[in-house]
């Protein structure tokens, strides 16, 4: 069994890697101050953890290298999911690096403004390629051209499963779920009613789940189509005239480097949105103002997609074998 190590700061994105490919032995030092979510506890190894990451630079690096150089040799790869620059930290052992870009690929320096680190991490990546040991995989569209055009590593698109929640879609309310954003009307339940802490199973009973997103991507959003629960997403239009999505202002905010200006509109990254893109089902639906919404709320009929969606977890779990065995034997 191939042993893999991973330094993480969600929690997301190294649980679908680890439920999709139970043959690895993963290592995972789970950095995510929601690490309870998966009855972890939060790790803080020395000089980068959860207090120091965002100012990560190659002082830093080389220091946590020779702190932690006899373990990080033990490992046949890593994985680098959120964020994607701790490639950096993995180069030196000449191993396998699987990059699961699920975000921007250049968090934190778009916050630290550190270029010249930076303008390091894209070196390496690009060594890392030319060497034939960088795994890059995009799980959004999104994702995938930012991260070609922002530093030309063209990146494998597999969506991610989530199936990690074990959830099913199992109707037992009348009302519908308005996940992000409000919808006053009868039919629609609000979050905060599920409370803090709420189980994924408890999503499963309502008839469906509205979004207005804040991002073109989340984990939720795979976990819930996955589960096969009926989403409702707003159109192309509504969401450039209504929704601010954090992809735009989040960021790089005002600062974008002149090769990535174009990502400062925000219809390019709806045009490359997940919900647009990706979830293809019956029980999937596009509304194009609140009383389009209504209307779909109020003549909801379920239809049988079981088959549309094993398909779908078909699909990745091919990609992702396809890929990996020209480095592993699965």
């Amino acid at each position: 069994m191939k042993k893999l190590f991973n330094m993480d700061l969600h929690i997301s994105v190294i649980e679908d890697f680890k439920n999709l490919f139970p043959e690895f032995d993963i290592t995972h030092w789970c950095l995510s101050g929601h690490a309870w979510v998966f009855n972890r506890k939060t790790e803080f190894p020395e000089i980068i953890n959860p207090r120091t990451w965002q100012q990560i630079d190659d002082e830093m690096i080389v220091k946590f290298q020779s702190k932690y150089d006899d373990f990080l040799k033990s490992f046949d790869g890593f994985i680098c999911a959120h964020p994607n620059v701790f490639a950096m930290i993995f180069e030196k052992y000449n191993k396998p690096i699987i990059l699961i870009n699920s975000c921007r690929y250049d968090i934190p320096f778009c916050w630290s403004k550190k270029l010249d680190v930076l303008q390091s991490y894209k070196e390496c990546l690009d060594r890392l390629n030319s060497k034939d040991l960088l795994i890059a995989v995009s799980n959004n569209k999104a994702d995938q051209l930012y991260t070609s055009i922002g530093c030309g590593i063209d990146t494998h698109y597999i969506p991610s499963l989530c199936a990690y929640t074990a959830m099913k879609y199992n109707p037992t309310k009348n009302s519908f779920l308005c996940y992000s954003g409000n919808v006053d009307h009868p039919l629609v339940s609000k979050k905060s009613e599920l409370g803090g802490n709420y189980k994924w199973e408890e999503l499963c009973k309502f008839k469906g789940i509205i979004h207005f997103p804040y991002e073109i991507s989340t984990m939720s959003m795979f976990e819930q189509f996955t589960a096969g629960i009926p989403l409702f997403f707003p159109s192309k239009q509504f969401m450039n005239d209504n929704v601010n999505i954090q992809s735009v202002s989040a960021y790089w905010e005002n600062d974008l480097p002149k090769n990535l200006e174009q990502f400062s509109d925000k219809s390019v990254w709806i045009e490359n949105a997940d919900f647009y893109n990706l979830f293809k089902s019956p029980n999937v639906y596009i509304f194009d103002s609140i009383s389009h919404l209504i209307t779909l709320l109020e003549t909801f009929e379920w239809v049988d997609d079981s088959l549309v969606l094993e398909k779908h977890k078909t699909q990745i779990k091919d990609k992702w074998s396809l890929l990996l065995t020209c480095y592993y034997d699965l």
